[in-house]
């Protein structure tokens, strides 16, 4: 597998946007580094991936929706499978928030809910503040700073209670980050949104009792199932997660 170095990232890596001092806190070097090893070890295979989609099927299948909830698990033995996480989630009060804003999150805290997506899919359009600003506020929820703001703060008991978990949903494959360059090459937007999320998150969230959720949409087919299994399984590896810790629904 390719690995860079934070030493040198910014000869890899072109942010082709200014970065106030406050976006240096998910757009660090570290993080910067793991969604450029993100690129370099699978944006070859997105692109192949995406080149061989078949249109006729992409045509039978318009305004049809695809929902299968599965766990990618990925060992020395084992493919990714598709299982049912319904039992995950047995109580159904969940917010939907997208964009991530601080406002509208505090205002879900409020609410009681028992799972939080944020969308960061590209039919909202988002502006580069926004899925800057958003990847910070859920820091800041996965960090608990975010919920001293909630209306309805009262004490550390009252914070225990309100931390849930949180399900992300990157924007899709076939989308780029156009402010985000490595080697020349604009990267995904998929790696983008779901490698800053993981990275400044995934362990505080395993220390919580949680694991981090996705949502990847538009998956076409098993190959591009299975990119994600490795992708995870990469992703477990560097950040030295357990196998099988990150689980996702399409």
């Amino acid at each position: 597998m390719i690995s860079t170095s934070t030493k040198n990232i910014y000869s890899v890596v072109n942010l082709r946007k200014n970065v106030p001092f406050n976006y240096k806190q998910v757009l660090s070097c570290k993080a910067l580094k793991f969604v450029a090893d993100l690129h370099l070890n699978f944006n070859d295979r997105r692109l192949d991936l995406l080149a061989s989609r078949d249109e006729e099927e992409n045509q039978t299948s318009k305004g049809k929706m695809h929902l299968f909830l599965f766990e990618l698990r990925m060992s020395s033995n084992e493919d990714g499978r598709i299982t049912d996480l319904k039992n995950e989630f047995k109580d159904r009060r969940i917010e939907i928030i997208s964009p991530a804003e601080r406002d509208l999150i505090k205002e879900y805290i409020s609410f009681n809910s028992n799972l939080l997506i944020i969308d960061f899919e590209d039919t909202i359009a988002p502006t580069w503040e926004k899925l800057i600003e958003g990847q910070i506020n859920l820091k800041d929820v996965v960090n608990s700073s975010i919920l001293s703001e909630s209306p309805d703060f009262e004490d550390s008991e009252t914070m225990v209670e309100k931390i849930v978990p949180i399900l992300v949903r990157p924007r899709s494959l076939k989308s780029n980050e156009k402010n985000l360059f490595i080697n020349n090459e604009p990267v995904s937007a998929a790696f983008f949104d779901l490698g800053l999320f993981i990275y400044h998150n995934a362990k505080k969230l395993v220390d919580q009792g949680f694991v981090p959720y996705f949502y990847l949409p538009e998956i076409k087919n098993h190959l591009e199932a299975e990119l994600w299994n490795d992708i995870f399984g990469f992703t477990e590896e560097e950040l030295s997660l357990p196998v099988g810790t990150i689980k996702a629904a399409a």
